[in-house]
């Protein structure tokens, strides 16, 4: 039996240097903190600060069948000499040329003050104007609970601004659900999308669903996500009529990001061949049914209006359905840093409101100081 417990480690070629070693039998008690645990599935993986799992493992390893001590080796010796030193160079090459990819990818283009003046001319000129606009994350920061982000004054200030002309259609589409924005932004003249498209409102007029759907699908999907609740203090789930979402914004981040891969794994697995898509947001992964998007809610909402100008806010995952659908046919902004379709990016949530005060005031009046408002 070999036994090694690091608490931290890089590849850990000792471990793979016993398996390598090994003739008929041989049991690795393994520290699952080690780099080459994730490779060596069939060892006795331990938790090296636990001294009561430590013994209880080589208890296990001094004991076992030496059947089962020829099938974990067979396996492992199997995977090593697959996985030569050829094979790691060459992964390891395409890894890093991949990451280089991905960094060109992650190159935004920034809203420069000429791309504003642009804006503002073809806003000017135009005689019906549709404003999309995101909610969490866009309008209003994100908070520790979804129910924290009610709209602050300026918010409302902001947003009656915007709809104080004729030409003006505001819409917030959101993947809040539409009891929420009914109570939040209901006394306001403009047109809301709830729960990603699920639900519409048009100005004057009373919520509608877009799509019947029936829910039974959740009485699958909320006891995985429960699961994870319990395995990640911090985490909840938010139920919605036609969407779940598990939060992970409160976990400390390390642990959050890696039980988010681990429910993301088993929500697809569990959602293969079904009508139900797995949409990974910012520290939220949301089941949602396949067809309803913020890309075709809002074609829906601009063959409403038809306007001819155009300008769409957003900053989360779910928002690049809308991006791409609007990206030939109007100004698409995204917020915060990250590969997007959008053809511009604001930094920071913070400067959304001083950029949509522009278009309040006709071009040369002072707008008002929202400089420190949005955040």
């Amino acid at each position: 039996m070999a036994l090694i417990t690091p608490l931290r480690d890089g590849m850990n070629l000792v471990a793979k240097e016993y398996v390598a070693s090994c003739i008929d039998k041989g049991v690795l008690v393994l520290s699952e903190l080690t780099g080459a645990a994730s490779e060596l599935n069939e060892a006795v993986q331990v938790n090296p600060t636990d001294r009561e799992e430590v013994a209880a493992a080589i208890y296990t390893a001094l004991t076992m069948p030496l059947v089962e001590q020829r099938s974990r080796l067979s396996y492992m010796q199997r995977r090593l000499a697959a996985y030569d030193v050829l094979r790691w160079i060459n992964d390891f090459m395409e890894q890093l040329i991949m990451t280089k990819k991905e960094q060109e990818a992650l190159k935004v283009n920034i809203l420069r003050e000429p791309d504003i003046l642009n804006m503002i001319e073809s806003f000017n000129h135009a005689s019906k104007r549709c404003i999309l606009l995101d909610y969490d994350g866009t309008l209003a920061p994100y908070q520790r609970l979804p129910s924290l982000a009610e709209p602050s004054q300026d918010l409302i200030r902001l947003l009656t601004g915007l709809t104080a002309h004729p030409a003006n259609e505001v819409v917030i589409i959101s993947g809040r659900d539409s009891t929420t924005l009914e109570k939040w932004l209901g006394k306001l003249p403009i047109n809301m999308i709830a729960e990603h498209g699920a639900f519409m409102k048009y100005k004057g007029n009373e919520w509608k669903e877009n799509i019947s759907m029936s829910t039974e699908w959740k009485d699958q999907v909320r006891p995985l996500m429960q699961l994870f609740v319990d395995r990640c203090a911090g985490s909840f789930i938010e139920e919605k009529r036609s969407t779940l979402a598990w939060h992970y914004r409160n976990t400390t981040e390390e642990l959050g990001f890696l039980r988010s891969r681990e429910l993301r794994n088993s929500l697809l697995q569990l959602t293969a061949n079904t009508a139900l898509q797995v949409i990974d947001g910012n520290k939220v992964l949301e089941v949602r049914m396949i067809g309803v998007d913020k890309g075709v809610a809002a074609i829906n909402m601009l063959s409403h209006i038809n306007p001819d100008f155009i300008l769409c806010i957003g900053d989360d995952a779910t928002d690049e359905d809308m991006f791409r659908s609007l990206r030939d046919k109007g100004f698409t902004i995204k917020v915060g840093r990250g590969n997007t379709s959008a053809r511009y990016t604001i930094l920071l949530q913070r400067e959304v409101f001083p950029f949509l005060a522009r278009f309040i005031q006709p071009v040369g009046k002072a707008s008002p100081d929202y400089s420190r408002t949005g955040s």
